[in-house]
């Protein structure tokens, strides 16, 4: 914040006390504190972080729900060091890659931080009325954190951690569609931990399971074994579901696993911290053992070997 150690948190708990949110804060050693926050919007989305160094509590009681509520639900992420939210008297730690619902409607308390740490929180904010589950099915999940390490909901942490990062980063043409992705990605994330993913449109369903499906891919690149089957596998999918999947898409499932794998020789050969690794232990390490077909490929997709790529990149 960039202000004396003594009026920092004091700075800290008049912006958390304020309209559309506000909060009751209190903090120990506030002499300790230090914080930084970030806001910004994505169409109908609020984006939010929090990063602090200290223990702190924070309190939002009906009295002040009464002074301001924007009806809406809140998704945290929790990205790293201490916190935990208190629900109904139910208190409930979170940790690194944990996401929990909240509802600016109920009664919410928590702590951040701790006394020799530091924590981070990135939020999504939307109106409740966007959400296709019952309103009552919604409310019920608020308070029980979701897995944020993997499957649907490492997607939504990655989008998350992409829009909050930097939202001035998108064209006002991307702004819309992006924030249609997230919205959609939040209703099948609820619906799923609901048991109403039928009341979500089919084709926000698709997208959903399909950048599941990317992210799977993109975080096996360098297993050998990956390949459509390996993929229908851990997805519950058949095989014909899965290539249906990547019909509307400009690659197949396996012609985008080529692709990223290539890309991501690429990228290495073009890097001069890597100039002292050969060539097919770069391949391998991106699942392809085979030099020779390697090279092949490499060459078909780039119009230069491997080695001649390398020897330009390095120029």
């Amino acid at each position: 914040m960039g202000l004396p150690a003594a009026e920092r948190f004091s700075a800290w708990r008049e912006m958390c006390g304020t309209p559309p949110f506000p909060c009751y804060l209190r903090c120990a050693e506030p002499r300790e504190f230090a914080g930084r926050a970030g806001a910004g919007e994505l169409g109908q989305l609020g984006l939010l972080s929090l990063s602090s160094r200290g223990l702190y509590e924070f309190r939002r009681p009906p009295v002040l729900i009464r002074r301001s509520d924007p009806d809406q639900f809140r998704l945290v992420l929790s990205v790293g060091g201490s916190s935990g939210v208190v629900f109904d008297d139910r208190a409930v730690p979170l940790y690194p890659g944990d996401l929990v619902l909240a509802d600016t409607s109920r009664p919410v308390g928590g702590w951040r931080g701790s006394a020799d740490g530091s924590s981070q929180w990135l939020m999504v904010s939307f109106p409740r009325t966007l959400l296709p589950v019952p309103d009552a099915k919604a409310r019920a999940l608020v308070g029980h954190p979701l897995r944020g390490a993997t499957g649907l909901g490492s997607v939504v942490s990655g989008l998350i951690r992409q829009t909050t990062a930097d939202p001035a980063q998108f064209r006002p043409s991307e702004t819309s569609r992006l924030a249609g992705v997230i919205l959609d990605l939040l209703a099948v994330l609820v619906a799923h931990h609901t048991d109403e993913l039928r009341l979500v449109p089919p084709e926000a369903r698709r997208q959903a399971l399909l950048l599941q499906v990317r992210g799977f891919i993109d975080r096996h690149l360098g297993d050998p074994r990956l390949s459509p089957t390996m993929i229908a596998t851990a997805h519950h999918l058949s095989a014909r579901q899965l290539h249906r999947l990547f019909e509307p898409e400009d690659l197949t499932v396996a012609a985008r696993i080529r692709a990223q794998r290539l890309e991501a020789c690429r990228r290495d050969l073009a890097d001069p911290r890597l100039c002292h690794v050969p060539v097919h232990v770069i391949a391998a390490r991106w699942g392809l053992p085979d030099a020779a077909h390697f090279s092949r490929a490499f060459k078909q997709a780039f119009g230069l070997s491997p080695q001649d790529y390398r020897q330009g990149a390095s120029e």
